[in-house]
């Protein structure tokens, strides 16, 4: 008889191979492994992909410490944000000192006794104490810093350069990526010299945001006489002037050309020249990534960018594209990722002769909330090596992108908000199998999934949003026609969260007695969220029944009268006299992961 083997389970395996297992599984079964013991806590979610939020809109401060205090995790990301009280900030501190040997990162919002903070995190890699400086802050305090060798990014105010006893060069000697806020204040901070003097030949990442428009930018001057050889990352917001842009652009420019290793700049309100764009394109060979915001921007200006034979990635944010004559001999061949964000085009036909022939070499193309200032629909043509695109439009789509989409061969991944795309009625009907990922944000009923399903055979993904009228019987007859495919739909009568919106959407949205009325009318909703939120107490004259809601997440203030009214409505929502103000900003005792989703910590 040959000699049995003892059975090998699970459980057996090392640890680098049970990572490496929960490494391929999707982040929901990660979050589900990470519940099953405390073995696997730590391996299916590794502690350097927790983000800890602390928020006391989100919870109290009592529920933190008992339910914080009681984990055997040790965290190495920490955000601690909305302190209003003394006990707020005694939470904070406690936080920071029971993680402090693990901590790599740390971020703190409205913190009075900053510098006790500072002097507990030496292992911190990376620290944000931009917010930190309000009117409750101790500015004076003589209480010495310790230096932080460790750290590699410090995001600060220009006020914090000039405090007492901050002298950043010893502090920080190691620093490697800075970030300097100007807020507003009587007298303009600038950057000591001697800080300038020292990280200039060390800083590989620099960026400077000014918080208010103003006429006068003499007090970042300086920055612009220093050489820094090793910058590979420059950003630089400046809210736009009554000027309309930056009067010294020659001094900027003198200060890009100097940084020969630069491979990514942002610039933000400090100029809009198409001569800037021609110099940049001449100083800058070696960029790969541009993001700027301006107002007005033509085939002049792209002209010069098409120039940069490394650049990579284009991102324009709030610009009017004006196109008089569309010609490019020299398109833009090594572009590959494109971002127009909440863009005005001025002549639909020319723009889509100017993607065509500037940007042939396109992977992925996002247009975020555009409009069209003229008649005409957006095509897309000549973008063989185009495989994500993303369309959000503020009137409709042209159903006729879907025979684009046939021309098509490498796209595979669409994204689609329009409030109207009625595929019902669209003659022919194209074949796109070479599409495996499919979101849309639109009305839909069991014909239109079907009618979806018929487009787009091969769907490996669909997720929609929007007001479903589906039934379950056209939710399983997808999925037999699309078998494999991960199916996401909003349940039968529920409204989608309005962050699927476009922020306009979320501003105008308000809950007036009609839509009270609806909610009232789905008795299977049991959740609803929004983010600007207008109330209206005299339209309330019938009280509708909402017992069946049982969470409101309202990202809204609320005063006194609407707290109450709140209450009144949505009963399910009562909570205890201490937590009543921020019951509706609520969250459970979820960890936040950078990716946005949460799971439940192992006590």
């Amino acid at each position: 008889m040959e000699p049995t083997e003892d059975a090998v389970s699970i459980q057996d395996l090392p640890d680098e191979m049970l990572e490496k297992i929960f490494s391929k599984l999707s982040l929901e079964y990660r979050k589900s492994a990470s519940l099953v013991c405390h073995r696997w806590n730590p391996l299916a979610i590794r502690p350097a992909d927790v983000l800890l939020v602390v928020d006391c809109h989100r919870d109290t401060v009592e529920t933190y410490r008992q339910y914080l205090l009681t984990s055997s995790r040790s965290y190495k990301h920490l955000l601690i944000a909305a302190f209003n009280n003394s006990e707020m900030e005694s939470l904070a501190q406690l936080l920071v000192t029971r993680y402090r040997h693990a901590l790599l990162s740390l971020k703190l919002d409205r913190l009075n006794d900053w510098r006790s903070i500072w002097n507990l995190g030496s292992h911190l890699h990376c620290l944000n104490i931009a917010k930190c400086f309000g009117d409750h802050c101790d500015l004076q305090s003589d209480q010495a810093l310790h230096p932080l060798p460790n750290l590699r990014h410090l995001k600060i105010t220009a006020e914090f350069l000039h405090l007492p006893g901050v002298d950043l060069p010893s502090l920080t000697p190691n620093l490697t990526s800075l970030s300097v806020e100007f807020q507003k204040r009587p007298v303009d901070y600038d950057i000591p010299a001697n800080v300038l003097q020292f990280f200039s030949p060390r800083l590989t990442q620099l960026f400077l945001k000014v918080d208010w428009s103003h006429d006068n930018l003499d007090f970042i001057r300086p920055i612009w006489q220093h050489r820094f050889p090793l910058l590979t990352r420059f950003k630089c917001d400046v809210l736009r002037s009554s000027t309309g842009g930056y009067a010294n652009s020659y001094e900027l420019e003198h200060f890009l050309k100097s940084c020969t290793s630069l491979r990514a700049i942002s610039l933000d309100g400090l100029t809009q020249e198409a001569r800037f764009f021609r110099n940049l394109s001449l100083a800058c060979v070696n960029l790969r990534e541009l993001s700027f915001r301006a107002a007005i921007l033509g085939q002049e200006h792209f002209l010069h960018l098409c120039q940069m034979p490394q650049l990579r990635r284009l991102y324009v944010c709030q610009a009017k594209l004006t196109f008089r004559t569309v010609n490019f001999q020299y398109p833009a061949s090594g572009v590959r990722d494109l971002v127009l964000e909440r863009a005005d085009i001025w002549n639909v036909e020319r723009f889509n002769r100017f993607i065509a022939m500037a940007f042939p070499a396109l992977v992925s193309l996002r247009m975020n909330y555009f409009k069209s200032s003229a008649a005409g629909s957006l095509r897309l043509a000549n973008l063989q090596r185009l495989e994500e695109l993303h369309l959000e439009e503020h009137g409709g789509l042209d159903l006729h992108l879907l025979e684009d989409f046939a021309t098509l061969p490498k796209l595979r991944s669409v994204k689609l908000g329009s409030p109207e795309f009625d595929v019902l009625s669209f003659q022919p009907r194209p074949r796109l199998d070479h599409i495996r990922a499919l979101g849309l944000r639109t009305q839909f009923n069991d014909e239109y999934l079907l009618r979806l399903a018929e487009l787009f055979p091969r769907l490996a993904s669909l997720q929609l949003c929007g007001r479903p009228l589906h039934t379950e019987g056209g939710r399983e007859a997808v999925r037999k026609l699309l078998p494999g495919c991960d199916l996401r739909l909003p349940a039968e009568g529920e409204i989608v969260p309005l962050r699927y919106f476009t922020p306009f959407s979320m501003m105008n949205f308000g809950l007036n007695s009609d839509l009270l009325a609806e909610f009232a009318s789905l008795r299977r909703l049991h959740s609803i969220s929004a983010r600007s939120l207008k109330f209206n107490t005299d339209k309330l004259k019938v009280k509708p029944d909402l017992s069946h809601i049982k969470r409101l997440n309202v990202w809204t203030q609320l005063d006194d009268n609407r707290l109450k009214l709140l209450t009144g409505l949505f009963p399910a929502q009562r909570k205890d006299s201490e937590r009543r103000k921020s019951c509706f900003r609520q969250a459970a005792r979820f960890i936040c992961l950078p990716m946005g989703s949460y799971f439940r910590d192992v006590t």
